[in-house]
């Protein structure tokens, strides 16, 4: 028989573990309550996209999850409405490994097939219809790539400003020190303004660990005239690749952290922000699909971005510059020297 003390003890100890219990699920049920009210979502709504989550069949090919990223501008004062592609990229999800291989497709690639530069496969689709510009892309781009595209999304220069300010900003490794004297200047009308100090002002940014708030991260993403190996396209390019892979770990590991501490206010945010401005492009739900595979993988999420081979310069490249000349539209381009090594080094890099 336990003594009065040992069972003054245990009492004590059951009595501290349903305390903390009471707290626990206490707190859960704030939190929850709190997140319902912060998206506008009620408890039916929420319990409905989960199952919905739960159910639908993450859409892959061989175990990948392709993506295709489109980065649009448009300009202020510009004649024409339609938004340009500067951004034209490829990713594929390994869900078994959890590893996410990035590839940016110069947009000067020249395609005779349509006498166009790849990059005004979006505009042309858009102006005929700004609806369906998306799919029908998508559609174009895995045809000319031989690849399957699974989800597509196009994320405009305003929108990217906006999400880099609600995460406070982005940290990021800068590889070369480079000054470009020739950014162009916000709120210039390009169509009367011809003077170049009006035009233009002059950015810098130095190597090393950099914490880049909104503005500071889309000039070093948009940069076209940095000095040294950083004043082309191939070098922006990288420094997208570079921005958008620290932007997916930072949100990623915050997430994490706030989640595993009941704390749903940031996830709050991002589903906002997201139901605003991509639901009708990826559906949310399809989303959690996704994530619910990857986290099924119980892997950490790798990311590796590439680019494609441009000669001169570069060994073996099945693209080259080519001066403008009535062969590729009278524009400087990148040619397709061969096309079957172009699709097979696409693939590679993209380890399908």
């Amino acid at each position: 028989m336990a003594c009065p003390k040992r069972k003054i003890i245990i009492a004590s100890i059951i009595l501290l573990l349903v305390a903390a219990l009471a707290i626990f699920f206490g707190k859960s049920y704030c939190v929850y309550q709190q997140f319902l009210e912060q998206t506008d979502l009620t408890a039916e709504k929420f319990k409905e996209m989960l199952d919905a989550a739960v159910n639908l069949p993450t859409k892959s090919t061989d175990g990948k999850t392709n993506f295709l990223l489109l980065g649009t501008d448009t300009l202020e004062y510009r004649a024409s409405d339609y938004p340009l592609t500067d951004t034209i990229m490829l990713g594929s999800l390994d869900l078994a490994s959890g590893t996410l291989n990035l590839l940016s497709l110069p947009r000067d690639i020249y395609l005779p097939e349509i006498n166009k530069k790849i990059n005004a496969i979006y505009p042309s689709f858009y102006q005929e219809s700004s609806t369906s510009a998306l799919a029908q892309t998508t559609s174009k781009i895995s045809e000319l790539t031989e690849i399957p595209i699974h989800y597509s999304a196009v994320i405009n220069m305003a929108d990217l400003a906006d999400f880099l300010d609600l995460i406070g900003g982005v940290q990021v490794t800068i590889d070369n020190s480079f000054t470009d004297h020739q950014f162009p200047r916000e709120g210039v009308d390009v169509t009367t303004v011809t003077d170049p100090a009006i035009l233009y002002e002059t950015v810098s940014f130095a190597s090393g660990e950099a914490q880049l708030n909104a503005v500071q991260a889309l000039q070093f993403m948009r940069s076209r005239h940095g000095d040294g190996n950083e004043g082309n396209d191939y070098a922006r390019s990288r420094r997208q690749q570079k921005v958008l892979t620290a932007v997916a770990s930072q949100v990623i590991a915050r997430l994490k952290q706030e989640l595993s501490n009941l704390d749903f206010t940031f996830l709050g945010q991002l589903y906002q922000f997201y139901q605003e401005r991509y639901q009708e492009q990826i559906p949310f739900e399809e989303l959690l699909a996704l994530g619910r595979d990857y986290l099924l993988a119980n892997k950490q999420l790798t990311m590796q971005s590439h680019s494609l081979a441009i000669s001169p310069g570069e060994a073996g490249a099945s693209l080259q510059e080519v001066e403008a000349s009535w062969r590729n539209g009278n524009q400087w381009s990148l040619s397709i020297i061969n096309r079957p090594a172009l699709l097979q080094e696409i693939k590679n890099k993209l380890a399908l």
